[in-house]
């Protein structure tokens, strides 16, 4: 049954959402959707940490409680069934595709090399501006 209250998206080319997971299952959900024969993206930079005895080199997610998957949003259900899925990220029980422009944004920053850390100080609405960097200049509002 399709639901007449999702927007009509190409079937051909799935399009990308942000799913909001249960905290610390980033990876473990990028796995099972892997699994599953979805396309995922979980971004991540690496942190170091002091343990009670030695300092650790950590994997960790770029966009804590968040992954990215392709898939279409008509054909949801396995998505759903995920243990550890909290929501896909949307208006009320119409989820938003991400533009496919700012995935690959990200995942040129990801292979950039470039650090790339979670900015925490930024609030839903707040207007950012890159100062520094090869995006220097670029403006935009977060939003959720």
């Amino acid at each position: 049954m399709i639901d007449a209250s999702l927007p009509i998206l190409p079937a051909s080319r799935p399009s990308w959402f942000a799913l909001g997971v249960k905290s610390q299952c980033e990876k473990i959900t990028a796995a099972g959707l892997r699994l599953r024969g979805y396309q995922e993206f979980l971004p991540t930079y690496r942190a170091h940490r002091r343990w009670s005895d030695r300092w650790v080199e950590l994997e960790l997610p770029l966009f804590p409680g968040y992954v990215f998957c392709r898939f279409d949003p008509h054909d949801r259900l396995p998505i759903l069934k995920l243990p550890s899925l909290v929501h896909i990220v949307g208006v009320g029980k119409v989820p938003l595709p991400v533009d496919d422009s700012e995935i690959a944004a990200v995942q040129a920053i990801v292979r950039s090399g470039l650090a790339a850390l979670p900015w925490p100080f930024v609030r839903v609405g707040d207007l950012v501006r890159v100062e520094h960097g090869a995006r220097a200049g670029w403006k935009g509002s977060s939003s959720s």
